[in-house]
């Protein structure tokens, strides 16, 4: 007789092995503090790069302005609010980084449970079974 429960439970754990267990098995293999600080580095470094482009883009759009005016300009001023730019940026982007990562990290971890409570219950359902149908087969 076919246990419609352990088919059930099987195909959950094939769906998942298939979809997601690929992306989630990498993530617990870190420490959720090591994970999202790889994550925040990496999102220090694109940010820091798209700060960059954009300043340069900015420069690039207004050259005429800042060539006509280059020794007009107050640059304390200009250095104060291009600090003040890329910090608010940066901590922007972290703080979003570190929220996403987080709870991708969490979800990862709940899944990977979730994943090896369903493989115990397979496994304790064959057990039941062999012991049934009168021990391991030899």
């Amino acid at each position: 007789m076919i246990n419609k429960r352990k088919v059930r439970l099987m195909t959950r754990t094939a769906m998942y092995e298939k979809h997601e267990c690929a992306e989630d098995v990498p993530k617990s293999k870190y420490y959720k503090s090591d994970y999202v600080g790889l994550h925040m580095w990496t999102t220090a470094v694109a940010v820091t790069i798209a700060y960059v482009i954009i300043l340069l883009l900015i420069i690039a759009c207004n050259f005429e302005y800042f060539v006509n005016n280059l020794t007009k300009l107050n640059y304390t001023l200009l250095v104060v609010i291009m600090a003040t730019a890329y910090a608010a940026m940066m901590i922007f982007f972290l703080l979003v980084a570190y929220f996403v990562y987080s709870y991708k990290y969490v979800e990862a971890e709940n899944g990977i449970k979730i994943y090896q409570k369903r493989l115990h219950k397979i496994f304790l359902m064959n057990k039941e079974d062999r012991k049934r149908k009168g021990g391991l087969p030899k």
